[in-house]
């Protein structure tokens, strides 16, 4: 069946890893243990894009589930970019999903040594990153973060169309 009006939207299960050193808020090792690439319609202000989506779970000893998303513009090319929450190009997201806190990085930058083709997302994604976020919770908590040595080594299996 084929409807049409409707955003297709690609999904690229994922090997390889993120990881950086966590700090403030969290103090910690990022190592994802989930890897997954979406092509992603325009959303917001942000142009159609590439979406490195990245988790880290473990229950045991103690429950850690955090995210790590990395959005990448259509036809950016490599290189390297400021990261600002307002940004056209490229930004970063981190989330606890334990204590339902989000930040989006407010400084820092981003390298891109290698991006994946943006409509078959086959290719690596490589690069290295730290930024700095702040994050205002709904009783008025801020709570910072910091992410340093950051690096992504991703390489896409394919999977079925969702």
């Amino acid at each position: 069946m084929y409807v049409e009006g409707l955003t297709e939207e690609k999904r690229i299960s994922a090997t390889g890893s993120v990881t950086c050193d966590l700090g403030d808020t969290i103090n910690a090792s990022y190592e994802s243990t989930k890897t997954e690439l979406y092509s992603r319609p325009e959303l917001g202000i942000f142009p159609r894009h590439i979406l490195a989506h990245t988790q880290q779970y473990a229950s045991k000893p103690e429950l850690i589930d955090y995210v790590l998303n990395i959005q990448i513009a259509n036809g950016l090319p490599s290189g390297t970019y400021l990261l600002r929450p307002d940004s056209k190009q490229v930004r970063i997201s981190f989330q606890n999903l334990n204590q339902f806190i989000g930040w989006f990085a407010e400084s820092g930058e981003i390298t891109l040594d290698s991006i994946p083709d943006f409509e078959t997302l086959q290719g690596p994604l490589l690069g290295t990153f730290n930024f700095k976020a702040t994050a205002i919770q709904s009783d008025g908590t801020v709570r910072k973060l910091t992410a340093d040595n950051g690096k992504f080594d991703i390489t896409t299996v394919p999977l079925e169309r969702s």
